[in-house]
């Protein structure tokens, strides 16, 4: 008798199986967008993660090119002035990484600025780190980079009578003291 009950319906009002089918069908048919859209917000998120992963390649092998050039250009310099400033490849990084943590540049920056200090052969190893520290100075001071200072700076110690009328023309204020020396 129960059987009866919900077979005669179902045959002769089949509306209700068919709304039933009709809602199971949209529900899986919602599912299936739903998953779609997930796994394509994956797919695109793994996209931009091998992007990211990509660029950050490319920027640590830049940096490592560059920073193999610094050391060549700091070889070189020390070769083609026979070592006249009294500074080594070595003594030139450790004061360009002691200086680097006490200032806003970065290692290479200064061993780069340093690079062309050394060609300035009347700087020698009692006056190179304390005009490392100005060239930072100024660098930091006028919004240049260290190197571009390391030439104004490096003319005026290479020459002091010339380079304190440059360096004054350029907005370096000296005390008379400082002048006198």
């Amino acid at each position: 008798m129960i059987l009866q009950e919900l077979l005669v319906p179902l045959i002769l009002d089949d509306s209700k199986f068919d709304s039933g089918i009709d809602g199971a069908i949209n529900k899986s048919n919602g599912l299936t967008k739903g998953l779609s859209s997930i796994g394509g917000m994956v797919f695109g998120g793994a996209v931009a993660g091998l992007g990211i992963l990509t660029a950050g390649l490319f920027d640590a092998t830049k940096g490592a090119m560059d920073a193999e050039l610094i050391q060549s250009d700091l070889n070189a310099v020390l070769a083609s002035t026979n070592g006249i400033s009294g500074m080594t490849a070595d003594s030139i990084n450790d004061l360009s990484t002691a200086l680097s943590e006490v200032t806003m540049f970065e290692d290479d920056v200064i061993t780069a600025g340093n690079n062309m200090l050394l060609t300035f052969t009347n700087i020698g190893k009692d006056v190179f780190p304390q005009a490392t520290e100005a060239m930072l100075n100024m660098a930091q001071k006028m919004g240049k980079e260290p190197k571009d200072m390391a030439v104004m700076l490096g003319k005026a110690l290479n020459d002091p009578a010339e380079g304190l009328s440059a360096l004054t023309r350029n907005g370096v204020v000296f005390t008379e003291e400082q002048q006198n020396m």
